[in-house]
């Protein structure tokens, strides 16, 4: 499974490059998290490209964090939870991720 956080609006071209990516690693499942959706203009190429790669076996999902950790969190129960925050916490760790992308996270929490 390949998973793609995008902070800007998600384009056909992002797209494209991450199905590339995906099929030369045998990848065939792959989430865009799109924290601000789809680019308006291409939706209905992207929502084609989707179909046509559902075909071929390469399965593209579109989402952002709300509506994704929504369903997750309800089949993880409390104790999941706990760990999925804790873990995000240590990425951001790994990462070296500024102040600025800690209280983004922070934000978020606090939203959902």
């Amino acid at each position: 499974m390949l998973i793609e956080v995008k902070e800007r609006k998600l384009t056909l071209t992002q797209i494209n490059a991450k199905l590339d990516k995906a099929r030369s690693q045998k990848i065939s499942e792959i989430i865009f998290m799109a924290q601000r959706g789809i680019e308006g203009q291409e939706s209905e190429q992207i929502q084609d490209k989707i179909s046509k790669e559902f075909s071929s076996g390469q399965n593209v999902y579109i989402t952002d964090l709300s509506e994704f950790s929504t369903g997750i969190f309800m089949l993880l129960g409390e104790e999941g939870r706990v760990i999925f925050i804790n873990k995000v916490g240590e990425e951001l760790d790994r990462a070296g991720s500024s102040i600025v992308d800690r209280r983004a996270w922070a934000q978020l929490l606090r939203e959902t």
